[in-house]
């Protein structure tokens, strides 16, 4: 995932327009040092090039949990956080 995120933002950087970059399951890059400090750059950075960023994750506590996640959080123009409901049903899922 780090691999193709590096090569869109080589793109990005290369070919200026608006465009807007979605990454989903954001937890796997927030995992590890590296891969968050490269989204909290391209996080910073991405307006510079007409890019705007909207990460993705199941769990806000990825994101939170994490010293770059917070800042990542709090260096967005808007956050959106949906609820999730656990089933009641009887049945088998």
């Amino acid at each position: 995932m780090y691999i193709v995120l590096n090569h869109i933002w080589n793109i990005v950087r290369a070919k200026q327009k608006r465009r807007i970059l979605i990454v989903d399951e954001a937890w796997q890059l927030m995992k590890y040092d590296d891969s968050a400090n490269f989204l909290f750059s391209l996080a910073k950075r991405a307006r510079k090039y007409y890019l705007g960023l909207t990460t993705i994750t199941q769990d806000v506590e990825d994101f939170m949990s994490n010293k770059m996640g917070r800042a990542i959080v709090m260096n967005s123009s808007m956050q959106l956080l949906l609820k999730t409901i656990q089933c009641r049903c009887r049945c088998s899922i």
